[in-house]
């Protein structure tokens, strides 16, 4: 722990030599988190696909579309 690497060459469209430096600050133990440490993340996604499904089905009810078939 406290290790740093670097600097190491990264590909960034933003800079045209980009450097990058990472240090070790934390070890945590692998596995499945806790369902407390995840619940809010699962219930604000949840509430954005419920609002993202409204507003397509209320986009749909109010699109027009004409199917017209081409003469051979």
């Amino acid at each position: 722990m406290g290790d740093v690497i670097g600097p190491v060459t990264v590909a960034d469209p933003r800079a045209a030599n980009a450097r990058l430096l990472a240090g070790l600050l934390e070890i945590r133990p692998g596995g499945p988190g806790e369902f407390s440490e995840y619940k809010d993340m699962i219930v604000e996604r949840m509430k954005n696909e419920r609002l993202t499904a409204t507003v397509i089905e209320e986009l749909r009810s109010q699109a027009y579309i004409d199917i017209r078939l081409g003469e051979g």
